[in-house]
């Protein structure tokens, strides 16, 4: 039964972080304009530029969009919720017999 919990879970968290990097690589290559003022994009970019030099990292360009990019990204896997859900339910007994059981019974672990 534990199985199907962390089968489920490990789904769940794959539908979530997966999404991510191909939403913001196809919002940087397409014509996809997010409808937000340009003076809130450089206001957002110069407040992640302080925060990035304190940890030692570059500074943004002020009309650079990967911040919005990134922001849309997250919104979209959000919105998505349901749809991650349901596909991580439907998924669950597949994954927990062909993926989490095989790699528990060879690590000899009980769950």
């Amino acid at each position: 039964m534990y199985v199907y919990v962390v089968a489920f879970a490990i789904l769940h968290e794959v539908t979530a972080v997966l999404p991510l990097p191909i939403i913001y690589y196809a919002l940087q290559h397409s014509d996809i304009h997010i409808p937000i003022p340009d003076y809130l994009v450089v206001e957002a970019n110069k407040k992640a530029t302080k925060l990035m030099k304190l940890f030692g990292l570059g500074a943004l360009e002020q009309d650079s969009r990967a911040l919005l990019d990134m922001a849309t990204s997250y919104a979209v896997v959000k919105v998505a919720l349901p749809a991650r859900i349901g596909l991580s339910f439907f998924l669950t007994p597949w994954f927990a017999r062909r993926i989490i059981t095989p790699i528990t019974k060879r690590l000899a672990i009980k769950i």
